[in-house]
């Protein structure tokens, strides 16, 4: 990797690939894989097991994911962080986590179409892979999605460009420009 962290901020509706991508990001360049769907897993819930989680569910994973970028970034480690991200001031949070540690931030941006998203949530249905996620939460994700700017210098990502191709051409140099920028200031 380099010695100066790097933090991948994924933003999308529910069900546009962010997982997908996070995985062979966090494979291919060894991140840490911050997934608000594993610390749910981590807290005992289950897909597919009926258990609804309420707001406060919400809230602890997402404390408890906080918590693990902190110590990932204050131990130099770097990471992709996989949530929906879909407003502004969540991805300017992360980002200023990012800030704390002094490590490189990127916001990656799935261009999936809603309709393309909600086909796999109802494909999600009848597999019961993964969460389900009521349609008022889709719909609500969908229809409050803020859409980066470009002063929040997003990279997007569409579906059926290949994944590996597209980690060598849009990743791979932003990781070696993280450790030359590190080498340059020490």
């Amino acid at each position: 990797m380099t010695d100066r962290p790097v933090l991948f901020v994924l933003c999308g509706v529910p069900f546009s690939g962010k997982t997908t991508l996070a995985r062979a990001l966090a494979e291919r360049f060894d991140l840490e894989h911050i997934e608000i769907d594993q610390v749910h897993g981590e807290r005992g819930f289950v897909p597919g097991s009926g258990r609804q989680m309420e707001d406060a569910d919400w809230r602890a994973a997402f404390q408890r994911s906080y918590r693990r970028l902190h110590s990932v970034l204050a131990e130099g480690r770097s990471a992709v962080w996989d949530t929906a991200s879909y407003r502004r001031a969540q991805r300017e949070r992360i980002r200023g986590v990012a800030e704390q540690y002094g490590a490189a931030s990127y916001l990656i941006c799935l261009a999936t179409t809603e309709a393309e998203a909600r086909s796999r949530l109802e494909r999600n249905r009848e597999t019961g892979e993964r969460w389900d996620v009521p349609d008022e939460s889709f719909y609500e994700v969908a229809r409050d999605f803020e859409m980066p700017g470009a002063d929040e210098a997003p990279i997007r990502y569409s579906p059926g460009v290949p994944i590996d191709r597209w980690l060598e051409e849009a990743i791979a140099p932003l990781i070696e420009s993280a450790g030359a920028d590190k080498e340059q200031t020490t």
